[in-house]
């Protein structure tokens, strides 16, 4: 799909923008953040008095070290939402924003050169002004109205805040430069666990939804009966051993376990429509399962480094959000290391387009983007190899029309 539209919310009063380098202080935000308690406070929130004559926006102490305890576990789960909408929009700039400025900065272009100009300032506006559209913030109603708020209140002081730290080299640790309660810009979550750097904050946002999926929920209200969180086909999951060239078979009880929180395994997961879209799903599985077959490695023990899977979804609900957009046969890789920023792999017929074998991608296809997309080394290396190994025919397409190949 195409970049969201931020929404702006208009319960709120419009404050003057600030240019970058405008010159209204930047200290004057820092004080109306510790009169209103930071962005969107909830109730609850202690607001804080303090301010500083620093012309800088960051006056703290550098944040406590050390694995989230399990107080400070129970402290994430009972996160407020301007909390929640702080901190995932700081793991969405972590890793949107800061590798495309270092992209920009490889290009070693000369001080003099006019491309210089503004270009960093630039993309910093852009992508702040995009972390709405973050998923974990964008399919809620109540976070996307706080981030909304939230970039009406703040949006000049936080791209400050974010272009001093592409400017420089050292790793700060934004959640507690922006978010801690005490000393951050937004001051909407606790020190306890604003301290915590982004990898800690991914570990901790899988076993929040890990837990989501293990509670039942009641049909009906209180007294109404538990049933399972996701419709989910019967049994566990088929699961190929690692290096066999199998495909994995997923229901929408492992989804999550086997996909996302696996971390070091690149997945390309074919969301299936069966019966809807039968000759589409028989060409897709033809391709996949030849793929597959390309990683075959008899010296692979126990762990995948790349796992190609499939998931009926008129049999299983794919747990939220990583189902949402899913509408019609759709591959899609989860790639290793780099999990909420998954690559979808355009079916030759369009995700509504007309249901036959050639709208199933090819060989050529899912080599390519596991080749060009894949987390880590072992799948591109091997994608690579698989690609310059096979026919041409093969790559083409040839391996769509095959006899019959169930689910």
């Amino acid at each position: 799909g195409g970049t969201r539209e931020v929404m702006r919310a208009g319960t709120m009063p419009d404050f003057p923008r600030l240019s970058l380098f405008g010159v209204v202080p930047v200290v004057v935000l820092l004080l109306l953040a510790s009169v209103t308690g930071g962005v969107g406070a909830d109730e609850g929130d202690k607001v804080s008095s303090s301010s500083s004559s620093s012309p800088s926006w960051w006056h703290g102490p550098d944040p406590p070290e050390g694995e989230p305890t399990e107080h400070e576990r129970e402290m994430f789960h009972e996160r407020t939402p301007s909390c929640i909408v702080c901190q995932r929009a700081v793991h969405y700039l972590d890793e949107n924003l800061l590798v495309k400025i270092l992209d920009e900065r490889a290009k070693d272009r000369s001080v003099n050169d006019p491309a210089n100009y503004g270009r960093i300032e630039a993309i910093v506006e852009d992508e702040v002004s995009k972390v709405c559209s973050a998923s974990g913030i964008q399919l809620d109603k109540k976070l996307r109205q706080r981030c909304n708020d939230m970039l009406e209140r703040y949006e000049d002081a936080l791209v400050r805040a974010w272009y001093d730290r592409s400017s420089q080299d050292d790793d700060w640790n934004m959640n507690w430069r922006i978010c801690a309660k005490k000393h951050g810009l937004l001051k909407v979550c606790p020190t306890e666990i604003a301290r915590f750097d982004v990898p800690q904050l991914d570990h901790l946002e899988q076993e929040v939804k890990l837990e989501e999926l293990r509670s039942p929920v009641r049909e009906g209200g209180e007294g109404g009966r538990k049933r399972v969180r996701y419709q989910t086909q019967a049994g566990r999951a088929k699961l190929a051993r690692a290096g066999s060239g199998e495909m994995h078979v997923l229901n929408g009880r492992d989804f999550h376990a086997r996909v996302i929180a696996g971390a070091d395994t690149d997945a390309l997961v074919y969301f299936a429509f069966a019966n809807t879209h039968p000759r589409t799903h028989r060409g897709t599985m033809r391709t996949l399962k030849r793929a597959a077959l390309a990683f075959r490695d008899e010296n692979v023990k126990g762990r995948h480094h790349v796992a190609v899977s499939v998931i009926d979804v008129e049999r299983n609900e794919i747990p939220h959000p990583y189902g949402s957009h899913v509408k019609g046969p759709t591959v899609i890789l989860y790639p290793a290391g780099d999990k909420h920023s998954p690559r979808m792999l355009p079916m030759r017929g369009g995700v509504r387009g007309r249901d036959d074998e050639e709208a199933a991608p090819t060989l050529g296809d899912v080599l390519a983007l596991l080749n060009k997309r894949g987390g880590n080394a072992y799948t591109r290396d091997a994608a690579g190899k698989a690609f310059v190994e096979a026919e041409q025919h093969e790559l083409e397409g040839s391996g769509r029309f095959r006899d019959h190949d169930e689910l």
